[in-house]
């Protein structure tokens, strides 16, 4: 619960920092939310663009990303730390990150600075040992939409086979199923025939 708090105390830390007119802003492009993969050593190399306090990009900002020296983490070229200078759009993207072995939550910390101005910020990340989804601000709705289709296909089926096993009346009458179907977009789910 403590490590919760530390993060959350960080976050607010730093997005109260980044928003100080006068320091350098950082926005981030990608990365944020991400989940990487440790199975396959996949993770979301984080992108940011440093702009100064009138939104204007800042071009050759010396811009550190930290990342946490135990528990859940990732690394670039072995290190914790991975620095650059932004281009002249003022964007800086982390390159070769590697996820460690360790599930959970972790926090990036990011820190700008050029001509004696700074700014902070925060990229939250998870690494998994499931896979989960390899897109960043995916819902995997997909994923529980195909699991719902095929539990009605699963039910149709069940309700069809009862209907013509003619629930035991000995008449010898066949009773007939009736089609049970499910459509979403382009794919349909129908009952047995």
């Amino acid at each position: 619960m403590s490590s919760i708090r530390s993060i959350l105390g960080a976050l607010l830390a730093c997005s109260l920092l980044a928003q100080d007119p006068g320091r350098l802003q950082i926005r981030v492009l990608a990365g944020e939310g991400a989940l990487n993969n440790i199975k396959r050593k996949l993770a979301h190399n984080p992108e940011v663009v440093v702009n100064d306090a009138d939104g204007r990009p800042v071009a050759g900002a010396t811009v550190v990303f930290t990342f946490p020296f135990s528990g859940p983490s990732a690394s670039v070229a072995g290190g914790r730390k991975f620095q650059g200078q932004t281009n002249d759009d003022g964007r800086i993207t982390v390159v070769g990150m590697t996820p460690n072995e360790v599930e959970g939550r972790f926090v990036i910390a990011v820190e700008a600075s050029k001509d004696g101005l700074t700014g902070r910020t925060v990229i939250p990340q998870s690494n998994t040992l499931a896979g989960g989804r390899e897109e960043p601000g995916a819902s995997g709705g997909n994923r529980k939409l195909w699991i719902g289709i095929l539990a009605l296909a699963g039910g149709g089926a069940a309700v069809g086979m009862a209907a013509t096993r003619g629930g035991g009346s000995g008449s010898g009458s066949a009773a007939v199923a009736t089609g049970t179907s499910l459509s979403v977009g382009s794919v349909t789910v129908g009952g047995p025939r």
